[in-house]
């Protein structure tokens, strides 16, 4: 019940996340990331916007939170490399 009610609080956080997921599972992508950590992940993804440099995942599962990053990246992120290595 206690997690039903954090992923209802992320969805409502991040409306768009969901949506995201759905589409990247479509493409055949899957991430390990329960909807708290992906939110998470994505805050420091915008926190990181302020940071120089490219953005960079180490050992993706199959691609899923990946995909969510860069659906999400921040404009100011947007003329960045970015790079998956598994």
């Amino acid at each position: 019940m206690i997690g039903r009610v954090r992923d209802l609080a992320v969805f409502c956080a991040l409306p768009k996340l969901r949506t995201q997921l759905h589409r990247a599972r479509k493409l055949g992508l899957e991430t390990l990331l329960e909807y708290p950590r992906l939110a998470m992940l994505l805050t420091a993804l915008d926190l990181a916007s302020a940071l120089d440099g490219d953005v960079i995942e180490f050992g993706p599962y199959n691609g899923g939170s990946a995909d969510l990053m860069l659906q999400n990246l921040p404009i100011k992120l947007q003329d960045r490399k970015s790079r998956i290595f598994q």
